[in-house]
Formats: C-alpha cells, structure tokens, sequence
C-alpha cells in the first residue's frame, strides 16, 4: 500500500482496507493465533527431539529472545545453555517500561544528553545543551516549523516539524553505529542556526520489507503477545513517568491498538512473565540499542536463577553480530559460556571496552576538509537508510531516514 500512494502515503482507510486484505490472506491458510513465541518454542522442542538430542545449547538474538525465554520454560531439560542476545522479551510488569516506540528513542535521547553534560569537553563545547534542546522543542510544540521534502522525481511535501517530532529525530541520530559520537555536535549546530539541516533530504519509493520482514506474522504475533497487553491505564503511567514523551507515547498505542483490533487474533495470556529457571544462561545488552528497549532487558536477567548478564559499551543492536571491530570480547565471553556453561564467567574484557566518547566537532571529510551540517546529516541518513535500522525509524514516524534516495540528499 505505501508503494501504491507514494509519496503523500495512505490514508486511513487505505490502510485499514490493506490491513485487513493481509489479515483475511494469511488467515485463510493459517491460524492467526499460532503465530507466536509458544508456538515457536514448541516446534523448536519437536525439532530437537527430532533430530535425536537429548540437550542442545540455544542461541537467540533480537525478536528470537521471547521463543528462547519461552523454551528455556518448557524444555529446560533439553537445554544445556542459553546465549540471549539483545532480546526482545515479552514482560508485561507494571515496574518495567516496555512501551518500545517511547522507551527506545527516550534512552538513546537520555543518554546522548546526560553523556555530553557528564564529559566535561562536550559540556564546555555545547553549554546548557540540554535545556537548549528541550526550550525548542517546547518552542517547536507551540510553533511548528514549515518544511518541505523533495520527492525523488520532482515536485515536495510539505511537513510540520513539531517538538514531538525533533526530538524523536535527534534521538536516532544516536542510531548510527559510526557516527553517534557527533550527535551533540549536530544538535548544537541544529539548536544555533535552525533546524532546516535536519529535514533537507529527498524521499524516495518505499523500499519492499517483505524479503526481510514477514509482515503479517509479525503484526499478529505483536499483537496477541504484546499490544493486547497494554490498556490505558499502562500507557498513562508511561504518560505520567515521562511527560515530555506523551504524545509519542499516546500516538504510538493508538495506532498499535487501532491495527489490532483490525487483526482480531485475541490475547495471549500465557506471555508475560519472568523466566524463573535454573538453566546456564549468558545475556547481552548494548548500551546504545536503537531497536529494543533495555529496561525490559535488565529486569529479565535478574529473574534467572544461573544467568550471567553482560552490558556492553558502545554498542548497539547486537554485542556478537556487531560489525565494529571490537565485538571480540563478548565473542570471547559467549565461546567460554558454551564450552563450560557451569563455571564461573570472566567478563572483565569488557571493562576494556571503548565508552562513546563526544566530538566537540563535526566529522571532517576523507579529503581532510571540515564537513557542514547538511554533509554530515547527509552521511548518516546514508548510512542508517542501507542500515539494519532504517525499518526501526521507519515505524517510529521519524522522517530523518528516509528510503535510500535520501543519500543523494
């Protein structure tokens, strides 16, 4: 459907007759409420079994964290050890923040700023960086600002830029995995000569996600396990913990739940609770995690019983995928885990990890010329675009990675 009406995007009830159309296909050839952790974890049961295992060791990584949480509870005998990482998890506790389209861009916002006001070169390079930021969004709630995005082809969209809006978009540029550490510097330049930079890009077509992401199956799977478990009454204490993410907060669940009720695939009520198992189980957390939420994370570890959990720095989605030249450490740590699951774990390599460290410049160009704004926000457009989290920003309505056309900007 967003091919169809690109470039203005559907409206409502184009969206609504497109999701239902994918819900009635799916459901004629499958039954929409097996899509699911539970059932994954099943089948990867019979699977073992199959092949002729008495125990096996268990590896997950992202959306595959809640099918090994839910393995490790029905067949800890047929698991050696588990390496969980960076898994989405499907706690539903009042006490944890689990409310991903906020959680994600306010910790990756959160960090940016305290990070920069805690080292004391980026705190003198940008002053009052903090409440500079948060006096135009207030500014920008009141008074949104008029641009336009041009359209691969010709011709523009108008958009207003709200505070709502910036400040998700400041927050994903703690998503580039190179260029993170410019951050605050872009902001500052953004803050003193406007924010037009930050929206001067050219929207191509929609990019398909059907070859990576099953889209139907993830709809009814988020749905029944996650959405179905968020009244009112849970998006109002988010609301209430973090008022400058309210609308954000509110906008995103009734979308969510406006798309639910479309694909009817009930609740789940099985989901929801801590792993309490005795089974070996080595977790990762990034510390700059632009896809899953970390409080989530962190709740979960403390609940099983053998586990070892290990926060790395400087890394986002990912400790053991990560492509950044230091993921040998937690490599290390994982391959000691499996070999000997029962032993005490050394984690120290990560101590000697790098920390992100704020430039108090932009990023120079390879032929050793000081970049502009509009040629450093153009980098990480590009890179984020092509990257693993462009369909993450994607669905948090920020406009600052637009499809691959962007890198032209």
């Amino acid at each position: 459907m967003a091919a169809e009406t690109w470039p203005e995007g559907p409206t409502q009830e184009q969206d609504e007759t497109a999701q239902l159309a994918c819900r009635d296909r799916l459901a004629r050839i499958a039954d929409l409420r097996h899509y699911g952790s539970i059932d994954t974890a099943m089948d990867l049961r019979a699977l073992r079994k199959a092949l002729g295992y008495d125990e096996w060791n268990v590896m997950a990584f992202s959306a595959g964290g809640e099918p090994a949480f839910q393995l490790l509870r029905i067949d800890p005998a047929g698991t050696r050890a588990a390496v969980i990482d960076a898994p989405i998890t499907g706690v539903t506790k009042a006490s944890v923040d689990r409310v991903f389209w906020t959680e994600i861009p306010r910790q990756l916002l959160s960090g940016m700023l305290a990070g920069c006001e805690a080292q004391p070169s980026c705190n003198k390079a940008f002053p009052n960086l903090k409440s500079r930021f948060w006096h135009e969004v207030e500014q920008l709630e009141a008074h949104p600002h008029l641009v336009h995005f041009k359209v691969e082809g010709g011709g523009s969209i108008p958009f207003r830029v709200y505070g709502h809006f910036f400040q998700q978009d400041v927050a994903f540029l703690m998503a580039d995995p190179f260029g993170k550490q410019f951050a605050p510097a872009i902001l500052d330049e953004l803050l003193r000569h406007g924010i037009d930079p930050l929206y001067d890009f050219t929207i191509g077509p929609p990019f398909p996600i059907a070859d990576v992401v099953a889209e139907g199956r993830t709809i009814a799977y988020r749905c029944r396990e996650y959405i179905s478990h968020k009244d009112r009454d849970a998006i109002q204490t988010i609301v209430d913990r973090y008022p400058r993410w309210a609308w954000v907060t509110r906008d995103g669940f009734r979308s969510e739940h406006r798309r639910c009720t479309l694909w009817d695939v009930g609740r789940d009520s099985r989901v929801g609770a801590f792993t309490d198992v005795d089974v070996p189980t080595l977790m990762f957390q990034g510390q700059w995690d632009p896809a899953v939420p970390n409080a989530p994370i962190e709740a979960e570890a403390t609940h099983l019983h053998d586990g070892t959990f290990v926060q790395v720095p400087d890394i986002g989605h990912g400790a053991l995928v990560s492509w950044l030249g230091w993921q040998d450490c937690p490599r290390s740590i994982a391959t000691f885990f499996l070999n000997h699951p029962n032993a005490t774990q050394d984690t120290s390599c990560v101590d000697d990890m790098p920390h992100t460290v704020f430039e108090t410049s932009l990023p120079g160009l390879p032929d050793g010329r000081a970049a502009d704004l509009r040629g450093a926000l153009r980098a990480v457009r590009g890179r984020l675009a092509r990257g693993p989290y462009a369909r993450l920003a994607l669905e948090g309505r920020s406009p600052l990675t637009a499809p691959p056309a962007a890198a032209a900007g």
